[in-house]
């Protein structure tokens, strides 16, 4: 009877055709040394582990989910392909944790295929025909797995949206969600096109809008003290979350690729942070002064009396940055004088170009 070292021996004087060609010649020797001495180092005997390691086939998951239904998501990130670098798709678990799928290159052996992605973990790949194949991940894992993606597969709009609901972020870029039309909708104008999913058609509700931290209209507002009234600011948040998703957080402007970069010129452009279209006042050069302050950092709203405070949230049609005591913009803004209520509108509308 072999003893268990003899056993793994023999185990690879067997398994060496199966060994790739680099490993066969360094497995000959293992096996030749041990026919010569009849012994070998416990760090020798690891290696013939390791080598029979290699031979035998991961396990791949069997799963329930057929070609047909993971086809959409392999065309979904091909067809985004074509219009982005690195197209990705965000996911959750069922119990909460996230997973990734994004497109390899397309000079590679795995051309077409979709990584799939566990956390951090790569989990096995997609084919071009839609097949799942997954290493490593154990059946209860495998299993919800295929439930995340059989779900994104069959229903990519819903899932997308109630990933952008919990999450705050876009599944597809994994930039944070500012536009309130785009929390609710669950990802951005720019990822839509992109992916060729619906945006604007979304029918927003009225118990969506109350949702919300920050007012959204679709008609004017008629403001107090003869001001004059603000027109839907929709525009405004669109323009700045395409400008922002262009030009994410900690990415400078040498990084983007030309055509990015004229786009992003051509949006800054379009919101007149830097350049305002008309010669402002004293005061509304102020009031536009501490607006950058807090885009830049929110923290700086609280060094703001209260009615700079209510000027920069009504230019920033933000209802969250009012104080405290001023639920409503109304009410708010009831509580400036007819100047500061005229510089905002005026700086809002510099800022939107309306």
């Amino acid at each position: 009877m072999l003893t268990p070292n003899e056993q793994k021996v023999e185990a690879l004087r067997a398994a060496v055709p199966a060994l790739a060609e680099r490993d066969q010649g360094f497995a000959k020797s293992l096996i030749e040394s041990y026919d010569d001495r009849c012994q070998l180092t416990d760090k020798q005997f690891i290696w013939i582990e390791k080598l029979l390691d290699s031979t035998t086939p991961k396990a791949v998951a069997q799963v329930e989910a057929d070609k047909e239904v993971l086809k959409p998501i392999v065309d979904l990130l091909v067809a985004a392909g074509k219009e982005m670098k690195k197209p990705a798709i965000r996911f959750a678990f069922p119990d909460g944790t996230r997973g990734k799928l994004s497109l390899a290159p397309s000079s590679g052996v795995n051309a077409g295929h979709i990584y799939v992605k566990d956390g951090s973990s790569y989990a096995g790949k997609i084919t071009p025909a839609g097949e799942l194949r997954l290493i490593g991940p154990n059946d209860d894992r495998k299993t919800a797995l295929v439930e995340a993606l059989t779900k994104f597969a069959e229903h990519p709009v819903e899932t997308a949206r109630q990933y952008g609901k919990d999450t705050k972020s876009c599944c597809f870029c994994g930039i944070g969600l500012t536009d309130p039309r785009s929390k609710i909708v669950g990802y951005g104008p720019i990822c839509a096109a992109k992916f060729s999913l619906p945006w604007g058609e979304h029918e927003v509700s009225a118990t969506e809008i109350a949702e919300e931290p920050t007012l959204t209209h679709d008609d004017a507002i008629e403001w107090p003290n003869g001001a004059g009234f603000t027109p839907c600011t929709h525009e405004y948040a669109d323009l700045m979350g395409q400008r922002d998703a262009l030009k994410p957080e900690g990415v400078n402007l040498d990084d983007l690729s030309p055509d990015d970069y004229n786009e992003w010129c051509a949006l800054d452009s379009s919101v007149m942070i830097m350049e305002p279209p008309m010669r402002l006042s004293a005061t509304e050069a102020t009031i536009l002064l501490h607006v950058k302050r807090v885009r830049e950092d929110e923290a700086n709203i609280g060094v703001l009396s209260i009615g700079e405070r209510i000027s920069v949230a009504m230019v920033l049609d933000r209802k969250d940055l009012l104080p405290g005591s001023s639920p409503t913009f109304l009410e708010a803004v009831a509580r400036l004088g007819p100047e500061l209520t005229t510089a905002s509108l005026n700086v809002q509308r510099a800022i939107t170009g309306y």
